[in-house]
């Protein structure tokens, strides 16, 4: 036999042992005492095969499944659950780019926030969104209004967004405090600044309850906030501190590692990424990074110094249409969109990575 050929046979076990496994955790969920279900890789290899390969050129799921239901007498919310994909579409909700001042245009123009309204119900985006939580002492009347318009579920991203502090102590308890009092419940999931944070920030928010930190780009970063990150899982893993939280690494293409940011899609087009994407493949769960000045830049351009002007000013009046085409492109690979919350609720998390937090 090839070594190519052998080497795809060996890909596609670990692949088949890996959904199987979900398979089995989604039924014993829903359905513990009923006899097994998942049967692909053990007694229908050849389908499976087929499956995985139309799998990874965009076939659509619903598809696979009802075919799947059809000829082999399969649950359909099983295969669903077996090949579903996830994409998390988050929002770092901060004051605009470089500004001093509690202002979010996106949220302050009505017309501009009923439009991206619009586009999120239409196209059933729903947006788990990381809040520097100062703003809801100085601007609640924004984060009222976007409650009231967009499908969107608000954690924390520090409360001040000050980096040299990203994870500290009072960041978090400030944060805690003031999300509490506005939301009547405390936060689940943390973003720190910049992906500023730090293996005693981790232990502090699991002994204060947190279930998940969303703050590490498994990438590398060359400028004044740099980290390397690429010794780190691109799918869920869980930190232990000792104690355990989940971390929801920022989604990255395989293999080159390139993260999958609005800002980043604006700059090197959707084009780009629909290459990388349909030659090195993506995590079945991925987490597209955004913010709300990304829809807004144009009116913010003059206060952006040096390079990361021009960066910026790349498709900057193209925001939308980036947007859109690169969730579309996700639907179309057979990802769900759902709350980071959801997310984690679809997890095995008895499967998933472990790393200490000091590693």
């Amino acid at each position: 036999m090839p070594a190519c050929y052998s080497c795809l046979e060996g890909l596609l076990i670990c692949e088949a042992q890996i959904i199987t496994t979900r398979g089995l955790h989604w039924q014993y969920k829903h359905n513990p005492t009923g006899e097994p279900l998942i049967k692909l890789a053990i007694d229908k290899k050849a389908i499976y095969v087929i499956l995985l390969t139309l799998l990874r050129f965009s076939a659509d799921i619903l598809d696979i499944s009802n075919w799947l239901v059809a000829i082999g007498d399969y649950d359909a919310a099983l295969v669903r659950a077996v090949f579903m994909k996830y994409a998390c579409i988050t929002m770092d909700v901060e004051s605009d780019i470089t500004s001093t001042r509690p202002e979010i245009e996106l949220f302050s123009d009505e017309e501009k926030l009923e439009n991206f309204g619009r586009l999120c119900n239409e196209k059933s985006i729903p947006l788990t969104a990381f809040l520097v939580t100062k703003l809801l002492d100085q601007a609640p009347n924004l984060i009222e209004k976007a409650c009231s318009v967009l499908p969107i579920k608000f954690e924390v991203h520090s409360h001040s967004h000050d980096q040299s502090q990203p994870d500290s102590e009072r960041e978090i308890d400030a944060s805690v405090g003031q999300y509490s009092r506005f939301f009547g419940n405390p936060p689940k999931g943390y973003r720190a600044p910049n992906g500023l944070i730090t293996p005693g920030g981790l232990k502090r928010l699991a002994d204060r309850g947190f279930s998940y930190d969303s703050s590490i780009f498994p990438s590398i970063r060359f400028d004044e906030y740099g980290y390397n990150h690429l010794s780190c899982p691109i799918r869920p893993y869980v930190y232990q501190t000792p104690g355990e939280i989940l971390e929801v690494p920022m989604g990255v293409v395989k293999g080159v590692r390139l993260v999958i940011s609005l800002s980043f899609v604006k700059l090197f087009g959707p084009g780009f990424y629909k290459v990388l994407i349909g030659i090195f493949g993506l995590p079945d769960v991925v987490t597209l990074l955004s913010h709300p000045y990304d829809f807004t830049l144009p009116s913010h351009l003059h206060r952006i110094k040096g390079w990361k002007r021009y960066a910026h000013a790349r498709n900057a009046r193209e925001a939308a249409h980036c947007f859109v085409t690169i969730v579309d492109y996700l639907r179309s690979k057979g990802y769900q969109f759902v709350y980071i919350d959801d997310m984690i609720e679809a997890l095995d998390r008895s499967a998933l990575p472990r790393i200490d937090a000091q590693s």
